[in-house]
């Protein structure tokens, strides 16, 4: 092998260990976007529990309404002389069930919204996984790579040094002759 020839591996292998250096920077980046997204999912998912508990508590207060609702009709029916006041009153219990249906439906689209946000969160943590995974392969090989461009490297300056002692004696036999 020529010291030309040799030099271009040499090169080669530098090259090839800066673009590892890259890579392996890239990959802990990956890894780091990773962590933050599981985070950020783990904080949602907290969020949506709370908004499933606060969905519930507004379905039971919604039947405690209609329970009231339901024995105010029955009072004014049984008593003519408090009519005026109690459908006033169930007009006031309707207004509110009605806000509290308003935000159960707003509460629940919200909850739908935060589903989809950690499903898209959940699909893009699985697709870095991938990512992460496969360029976890392809540095292995681009290692291993290395190693035998390495060792090659190696046993050709070997060889190098051999040539040149050998022509360092002819040049010394020549002159001595």
């Amino acid at each position: 092998a020529s010291t030309k020839d040799l030099r271009g591996k040499i090169d080669d292998n530098e090259l090839m260990e800066s673009e590892f250096a890259a890579a392996k920077s890239e990959l802990e980046s990956l890894s780091e976007n990773l962590k933050e997204k599981l985070e950020g999912m783990d904080s949602l998912n907290a969020e949506i529990n709370k908004l499933k508990i606060e969905k519930e508590e507004d379905r039971r207060a919604l039947a405690d309404l209609d329970e009231k609702l339901k024995s105010e009709e029955a009072r004014s029916e049984s008593k003519d002389a408090n009519l005026t006041s109690l459908r006033s009153r169930m007009e006031q219990l309707e207004t509110d069930l009605r806000e509290k249906v308003d935000e159960v439906g707003q509460l629940s689209a919200n909850l739908e919204t935060k589903e989809r946000v950690v499903e898209s969160q959940s699909d893009e943590a699985r697709r870095v996984q991938v990512q992460l995974s496969s360029l976890q392969t392809n540095l292995e090989t681009v290692l291993e790579e290395l190693e035998k461009m390495k060792s090659q490297c190696e046993g050709d300056e070997q060889k190098i040094e051999e040539f040149e002692k050998t022509m360092e004696t002819d040049r010394q036999i020549g002159r001595a002759g």
